[in-house]
């Protein structure tokens, strides 16, 4: 489902939607539930807590531009404590890469609150200048070896970005890794099927069909504990 959290524009308000997800709320929700249920508390209040804190800077909405609108602003994010909630999955045969994020500034037409917003697409450029040149960990989706559990550091649970070639965007999707048969699959919110699946393709099968995409980012939970 497509612009799930556009649903109060041009007011900014936090969005829980279960049954209609995309593949970032599917994430940030997912990871919301995480770290509510470490924290042993179970409540609602305490899922939108850390819901607001993935989704927005320093867990505070303030407008459009508050919202983390690029998957790497949300691995800036921190806990209560100030430690980061995510960190990466790096291995030898990662392949560094920088990413410069600037697509939403400079494609203001593309999105609802920003084509009649000069002061909106002034802050979310800030936010973008504000990450820099961001230096992540590539797995090509080439290293079959990275995909097969025998030979591989990804983890049932990890947070898996597939990296775009698009100037100014980072991720294309996100998904889930999940193990299978000794071979890493996603669960994801695909908009093929239109729901939440655990992918039957291999990650690997899966990849090769997305011409635009050379790879991975990884990304691992912290625990607080």
């Amino acid at each position: 489902m497509e612009k799930t959290l556009e649903v109060n524009a041009p007011d900014e308000k936090l969005v829980v939607n279960t049954r209609g997800l995309d593949c970032t709320t599917f994430v940030d929700q997912a990871l919301a539930l995480a770290l509510t249920a470490e924290r042993g508390d179970s409540t609602f209040a305490s899922f939108c807590h850390q819901l607001t804190r993935l989704r927005y800077h320093e867990g505070k909405i303030d407008g459009y531009a508050s919202r983390r609108h690029y998957f790497l602003d949300l691995v800036q994010c921190t806990n209560d404590e100030g430690k980061r909630i995510l960190l990466p999955v790096d291995d030898k045969r990662a392949v560094r890469r920088d990413v410069t994020l600037s697509f939403m500034s400079t494609h203001p037409e593309a999105y609802q609150q920003l084509s009649s917003s000069p002061e909106t697409v002034a802050s979310i450029r800030d936010v973008e200048q504000s990450l820099g040149n961001i230096s992540v960990s590539l797995f090509p989706k080439t290293d079959k070896c990275l995909f097969l559990k025998s030979s591989s550091p990804i983890r049932d649970g990890d947070v898996l970005a597939l990296v775009t070639q698009v100037k100014g965007l980072d991720v294309s999707h996100l998904g889930i890794a999940f193990w299978k048969d000794g071979e890493l699959h996603m669960l994801h919110a695909s908009s093929v099927a239109k729901q939440v699946i655990s992918d039957e393709r291999t990650l690997y099968s899966y990849l090769q069909g997305r011409k635009s995409c050379p790879g991975i980012l990884v990304y691992r939970i912290q625990s607080e504990k």
